[in-house]
């Protein structure tokens, strides 16, 4: 997803014609922040390994405890501090 679309303006942009040709409005501006999440769905199972766990409630830190993987706030926060590793 990062390699595809460089900057949530064009995921936004993305989005929105997407949804116009499926039969559904543009999204309103207010939801912006769903396109911070990169999001994906896919047509058959996969495997997937988790990174990280995100959240700033309690129980997002005792899950990334339990699990054994690093704990975030925010995509934000992860984003910040791995950027070099991408």
């Amino acid at each position: 997803m990062i390699e595809k679309f460089s900057s949530p303006e064009k995921i936004w942009n993305e989005v929105n014609r997407f949804r116009v040709k499926s039969g559904y409005a543009k999204l309103p501006k207010q939801k912006h922040r769903l396109i911070e999440y990169n999001e994906t769905m896919f047509n058959k199972p996969i495997k997937i390994k988790p990174v990280a766990i995100f959240g700033y409630r309690k129980e997002a830190r005792i899950l990334a405890k339990k699990y054994k993987l690093p704990h975030f706030i925010s995509t934000k926060h992860f984003y910040q501090k791995n950027i070099k590793k991408f």
